[in-house]
């Protein structure tokens, strides 16, 4: 079933990018894809005005004898310059050691984002807040909690010359079966350092906290590659190192980012920074 949902979407990227390539018309110029992933740390930028994303990440982990496949889904969609909306979800998740193996369907996450401070020319950083809901679907397994989770996210991006510094910080109120809820606070940082045009390095820290006093702290360090395709496709892979013993040993994470449908986005309503700044949607804000 996993290679099967891969090769749909494999397919469904090919024929997407044949289709912008013939229908790509001359009187405007498609923006890239603002691409959140491999990497746990979102920038403070929303995705482009108009335009839905779509983004794919099979992963393969190792921890303590155990190991896990997923393939993590994320759809996005801003309606307005500072405002975006998104979903995401572990769709396929197997979990395998010690004699046993549970697959199954991953809860999925909804959620609403504010850009709180966008980066009009003449600043070189941007501030945005979320909060998400985890729909309490399916029951309680090495996958689902069969609970509702909640969060809340502060994002940070800030422009150092060409390198780009995200940083995130959010609160989790998570569902426990059995008991009451309880509340984690997580940190991450990443740097964005491009290589050449197309290609960009990203290199990131981030810390789980405990979850409860029986719960442990994760703290692991991503090093990723970014290649922009096209403007409407973005490939990546990423290596996760974990840097203490309750962390993963390791997690392999290959992605794409692409559009969905035709995109045609709307004039001067882009909602990440161009070289120059700040689009002209600044006089209507």
């Amino acid at each position: 079933m996993l290679r099967c949902l891969l090769c749909l979407v494999l397919f469904s990227i090919l024929s997407f990018s044949a289709a912008v390539a013939q229908d790509a018309e001359p009187e405007y110029s498609l923006p890239e894809t603002n691409a959140y992933g491999p990497t746990v740390t979102n920038p403070a930028t929303l995705t482009n005005v108009g335009i839905p994303e779509f983004e794919i990440f099979p992963t393969y982990s190792l921890q303590d004898g155990f190991t896990s496949r997923a393939v993590s889904v994320l759809v996005k969609y801003t309606w307005d310059p500072r405002w975006m909306a998104y979903g995401y979800s572990n769709t396929i998740s197997s979990v395998s050691g010690c004699g046993f193996t549970e697959t199954g369907f991953g809860s999925p996450t909804l959620g609403i984002k504010y850009l709180i401070a966008p980066p009009y020319p003449g600043t070189n950083s941007a501030q945005a807040v979320s909060v998400e809901w985890g729909l309490p679907t399916g029951s309680a397994n090495a996958i689902n909690s069969g609970m509702s989770d909640y969060n809340l996210n502060y994002y940070y991006t800030r422009w150092l010359g060409d390198v780009e510094l995200d940083v995130n910080l959010w609160g989790s109120s998570l569902g426990i079966p059995g008991d009451t809820r309880r509340f984690q606070f997580n940190q991450s940082a990443a740097l964005a350092i491009p290589i050449t045009k197309n290609l960009t390095y990203s290199a990131e820290i981030y810390r789980f906290g405990p979850a409860g006093p029986s719960s442990p702290t994760v703290v692991s360090t991503l090093h990723a590659v970014n290649y922009q395709v096209g403007p409407a496709l973005n490939l990546s892979f990423a290596v996760d190192f974990g840097l203490n013993s309750t962390s993963p040993v390791r997690n392999y994470i290959f992605g794409a980012v692409f559009y969905l449908g035709n995109p045609k986005p709307r004039a001067n309503t882009l909602s990440q920074p161009d070289p120059g700044g700040w689009p002209a949607r600044k006089a209507a804000d």
